[in-house]
């Protein structure tokens, strides 16, 4: 990010593993020929982080467009994450990640964070890839991923019944907002779970949440798209219940960019 920002960022991605991985850089260049792309998605990422993020980094560029890639857990679950936003800002505006670094030294997470790194960044078969392209986006291998049975049916231990996090829908209309005064355009997409994920949950609070966050994207002149497993999203376009691999991310990419205004 750092490296990629340079004072532009025409398309800017924000959100959790659902952007980070289930969005195809190559689809959104034929879509906005020319543009700067920029990932800024983590593992884990809150709603309400998203939106620290956007409002760390709209001070650094401006983008056209953004678009938050998000999903049902990202409204119902938090992970425990902490980002030290002060160093975070620094570091983007030129601190030495060294010095940085020192002052939150840990270890026990550095050495284990270092593992295998030199696989991750380059293997494209496990979840916790690091494969990173140009944009600041992890697409998982279409073919021979290696799919943990857990993780795969984990909709029967994450999806149960859960209370829609207030905080998280106001970060919802704290997003649209920031668009909307900066003049950039506002995409959320709700990415697709397995059919069979979705067919576990209520298709009444479903419903509610995502015609609230319609609502609050839609007030601000956002745009929000709501793509379901349903849509074509059959079993072999997914990592686990609710990733999708390469090959999903081409087709949820081709889906949205066709109702995303492009650049003149």
């Amino acid at each position: 990010m750092k490296n990629n920002l340079n004072g532009k960022c025409d398309l800017l991605i924000i959100g959790s593993s659902m952007a980070l991985n289930n969005v195809d850089s190559n689809e959104l260049s034929l879509r906005f020929p020319g543009d700067a792309i920029i990932n800024t998605a983590s593992w884990g990422m809150s709603i309400e982080e998203s939106e620290l993020m956007l409002k760390k980094i709209i001070l650094l560029c401006k983008p056209k467009t953004i678009i938050l890639f998000t999903n049902y857990l990202d409204f119902t679950k938090t992970w425990g994450k902490e980002i030290s936003w002060d160093r975070f800002e620094r570091y983007l505006q030129g601190s030495y990640i060294e010095s940085l670094y020192s002052r939150g030294f840990d270890l026990l997470y550095l050495v284990e964070d270092m593992k295998n790194l030199s696989i991750k960044t380059k293997d494209r078969r496990t979840y916790t890839s690091l494969a990173f392209d140009t944009t600041g986006t992890v697409n998982f291998d279409c073919n021979q991923f290696k799919i943990d049975p857990q993780r795969w049916d984990g909709y029967k231990f994450h999806l149960s019944p859960s209370n829609i996090r207030p905080d998280a829908l106001n970060s919802i209309s704290s997003i649209a907002e920031i668009a909307n005064n900066t003049h950039s355009q506002l995409a959320v997409v709700t990415t697709p779970m397995r059919p069979v994920a979705e067919a576990s949950l209520n298709p009444n609070v479903l419903a509610e949440l995502w015609d609230s966050v319609k609502i609050r994207v839609e007030n601000k002149n956002g745009i929000y798209i709501h793509m379901t497993g349903n849509d074509g999203f059959s079993d072999e376009l997914f990592a686990d219940f609710i990733h999708l691999n390469e090959c999903g991310a081409k087709k949820l990419t081709e889906n949205i960019t066709t109702r995303i205004p492009g650049h003149s």
